[in-house]
């Protein structure tokens, strides 16, 4: 018996420090540290997906200044957990090297997380009001995720899920301001007899004095979580009784300005696009295409049975033919083709 509680110390103290967060400013950056902290990764964030715009970062130590900016330049159209949110279909945990292997097209977010220094992500997928998911994401940089660390989040997720609604109850009450007050989304909440109880500054930008009651009252005429278009933004509501149930009759608001959302495309056709503008031969294709799955020379020889001088001699041609000098300029050339910036 001694000997089964020794081995779940660790999952007790984490879910201990979690609780203990509750209702905290740093509620966020605290469960991420204590997650982190048992499958010894010192990178995470916190990454909020809405619906229509495009993702926020709420906490994060992982991704450099220019990371962030490339990411929400374009390459979170790529974001492989912005497709599962997009298909509604969000697992609990997942990595990104599970991730590859479901989806070839997400071998080659690899972009952002060459620039970021990341070769695996683990993630929890938490729900959230407006239909949304808080993606808290673990970054490591030389090794994989293990199965018994995917077990362990499995195990904590619903520990994860309870203490985070229990901290949205006390953050309704506040008006929601860690995941909605300085973002991207309007909110605007409504008490049972209609008078405003919180709306963020994204709403007073978004709404500005254009919606008026009538526009609100057609808003809120329309089926709980159901979105509709008004004035250029997409609108949809639900009641706070998933938040709060001492505050059940009070309704959200949400106001989103609609991003380029996920691509869709099937990536394999960005690629013969590229092959015919640059005029690839049947070799330079193949090696565009096991460079941009990350493979390095060595292996990339392996794979299509040539010397590793002949690779070489490929590549040489192939940075020629495309005017670049770096495999980066390579993932860099094909992204921007991606984005219609080529």
């Amino acid at each position: 018996m001694n000997e089964v509680l020794h081995n779940r110390k660790p999952e007790w103290m984490a879910i201990a420090a979690i609780i203990d967060a509750v209702g905290r400013r740093d509620f966020y950056a605290t469960v991420l540290e204590t997650l982190g902290r048992y499958i010894n990764c010192e990178r995470w964030l916190a990454i909020k997906y809405s619906r229509f715009s495009a993702p926020e970062f709420i906490v994060n130590t992982s991704l450099s200044d220019e990371a962030v900016e490339q990411y929400m330049h374009q390459l979170y159209r790529i974001d492989p957990l912005l497709r599962l949110v997009t298909e509604d279909r969000v697992p609990a945990v997942v990595t990104f090297s599970l991730m590859q292997h479901e989806d070839d097209s997400n071998l080659y977010y690899d972009e952002i997380f060459k620039s970021g220094q990341i070769l695996d992500e683990l993630t929890l997928m938490l729900p959230v009001m407006g239909g949304g998911y808080l993606g808290f994401c673990f970054d490591r940089e030389y090794t994989l995720f293990s199965d018994d660390e995917i077990a362990l989040f499995t195990g904590l997720y619903p520990i994860v899920v309870a203490a985070h609604a229990a901290h949205m109850r006390t953050e309704f009450l506040q008006g929601l301001g860690a995941l909605f007050g300085d973002g991207k989304v309007g909110v605007l909440t409504l008490g049972d007899d209609d008078h405003v109880i919180y709306q963020n500054p994204a709403w007073n930008t978004l709404a500005g004095h254009a919606l008026d009651k009538d526009t609100l009252d057609f808003i809120l005429s329309q089926p709980e979580l159901i979105a509709v278009q008004v004035q250029g933004l997409i609108a949809h509501w639900e009641y706070s009784r998933n938040v709060s149930a001492s505050a059940s009759g009070v309704r959200a608001v949400f106001l989103e300005r609609k991003s380029e959302g996920y691509i869709q495309t099937d990536v394999k056709e960005f690629f013969e696009q590229f092959y015919d503008i640059y005029h690839l031969s049947p070799r330079e294709r193949q090696l565009v295409e096991k460079t941009l799955r990350g493979y390095s020379m060595p292996v990339i020889a392996q794979k299509l049975d040539l010397s590793l001088g002949t690779v070489r001699n490929y590549k040489q041609r192939l940075y020629a033919k495309l005017d670049i000098t770096s495999e980066r300029e390579i993932f860099s050339l094909f992204m921007m083709h991606m984005f219609g910036q080529a």
